[in-house]
């Protein structure tokens, strides 16, 4: 079930636009809505592990709360891409932080590429705390524009292209 905190979109040569305005408590009706119009703007969609679960996440938002899903969009996951090319290497986590890591990719400013503590997630989601939102977008950004990078090493790799 769970409740959305934030989206985010990378216009083509743009910067990244994370959307976490639109929520009231439990209440993400709008920001659901918010975060889908910005994703329907674009034809093909690419993210990391974003099939699995980024994609999903925000359907099964959206249904809960009777609004159209993301449907049709082309799109590249870029961790089924990670998984297969090094499925057969020493490497067994595919999480960004280790893929990026491993082909040399410095997110903006360094970069976190790593977990948001469970705790700001708790405090972002129930009690609406405004700096735990701010720990948790700032990753969400940097998440977003490491994945130009990360899709021009891996391009080669690509066997298809799914549909959302």
């Amino acid at each position: 079930h769970g409740v959305l905190l934030a989206g985010g979109v990378l216009p083509e040569g743009g910067c990244p636009v994370v959307i976490s305005e639109g929520r009231h408590g439990a209440n993400d009706k709008r920001l659901v809505q918010s975060v889908l119009d910005a994703l329907d703007d674009y034809d093909l969609l690419i993210g990391f592990n974003s099939l699995n679960f980024d994609l999903r996440f925000i359907n099964s938002r959206a249904l809960h709360h009777g609004l159209k899903p993301l449907m049709g969009k082309f799109h590249i996951d870029l961790y089924r891409v990670a998984k297969q090319v090094f499925k057969t290497t020493m490497y067994t986590s595919c999480s960004l932080k280790t893929i990026t890591e491993l082909l040399h990719i410095e997110g903006p400013e360094g970069g976190t590429k790593g977990r948001v503590e469970p705790e700001l997630w708790m405090k972002a989601a129930l009690s609406g705390d405004k700096y735990a939102l701010t720990k948790i977008v700032r990753p969400c950004r940097e998440d977003i524009a490491i994945l130009p990078p990360l899709f021009r090493r891996l391009r080669y790799a690509i066997r298809r292209v799914s549909t959302a």
